[in-house]
């Protein structure tokens, strides 16, 4: 085993014994590290879709990207695939190019169940917290994403005076996906108060899938006393435990730098 190996067998053990994350073999990876990669990718995949659509978004504003995503989820609806998209009330509002009332009911009338997470009201604060940032796409329950990236075109164009976003996103089918889609649907059930289950939303392996090991890891939004619950702190450990397994050089990549004390 090389000593790169080691190092993320160090890691995968940890996250596996520490946080019960559970690593599934046979995925195939494709990083995408521009979002015009990202983009193009997840606009093919979704056209491709035959019954099931599944979008939780921090930010999807309205703008040239989540025009042609929306175009294509409606043209999908139309087709009898069951759409659901989860958008976070903070980042949709918070832009001047935010979905309005108006274009959600408009969606759902063509057949694509947006909802809204936690619409912001008095108290304010209260709301601060609590906020969904995950990126997740689940396509017919073979195909995942997951990554940095919302749907916004200031990923490609930038926004004011800063240029192109630097971000990445991460193109996943195999068993994991079967991960990603219990996280979308565990979290639609709760917000909806629906029960969408069955084996037509999940991927089955075939026994002699070859490919990485991946595990994914929940955040799940929390507030009140539930606030920070444990899970919450993974990311921050994972990457500690990165530092301390590596074996000869670290690369950081990352938009914010804000080191706990410990």
């Amino acid at each position: 085993m090389t000593a790169a190996a080691q190092a993320d067998s160090i890691i995968a053990n940890y996250l596996a014994e520490e946080y019960n994350v559970r690593f599934t073999p046979g995925n195939t990876l494709r990083l995408l590290p521009y979002a015009r990669d990202k983009y193009a990718a997840l606009e093919a995949d979704l056209r491709s879709a035959r019954h099931s659509i599944h979008m939780d978004y921090f930010n999807m504003r309205d703008d040239s990207i989540s025009r042609v995503m929306f175009d294509i989820l409606r043209e999908r609806a139309a087709a009898g695939v069951e759409v659901r998209v989860i958008i976070d009330a903070f980042g949709n509002g918070k832009s001047a190019q935010a979905l309005r009332i108006n274009d959600i009911r408009r969606l759902r009338r063509e057949g694509v169940d947006v909802r809204i997470f936690d619409r912001m009201h008095f108290p304010w604060v209260n709301h601060f917290l609590h906020r969904d940032h995950r990126k997740i796409v689940v396509i017919d329950g073979s195909v995942g994403y997951i990554g940095g990236m919302n749907i916004a075109d200031y990923y490609i164009h930038g926004k004011g005076d800063i240029t192109q976003w630097r971000d990445m996103h991460l193109r996943i089918s195999g068993p994991a996906v079967n991960d990603l889609q219990r996280v979308f649907v565990k979290f639609w059930n709760q917000q909806t108060e629906e029960d969408i289950q069955g084996e037509t939303y999940y991927y089955h392996p075939s026994g002699d899938e070859q490919g990485a090991l991946v595990g994914v890891v929940n955040r799940t939004p929390s507030k009140g006393n539930d606030w920070p619950i444990r899970n919450n702190r993974i990311a921050r450990d994972a990457a500690r435990q990165a530092i301390d397994a590596a074996p000869s050089h670290i690369q950081i990549v990352n938009p914010y730098f804000a080191p706990s004390p410990m």
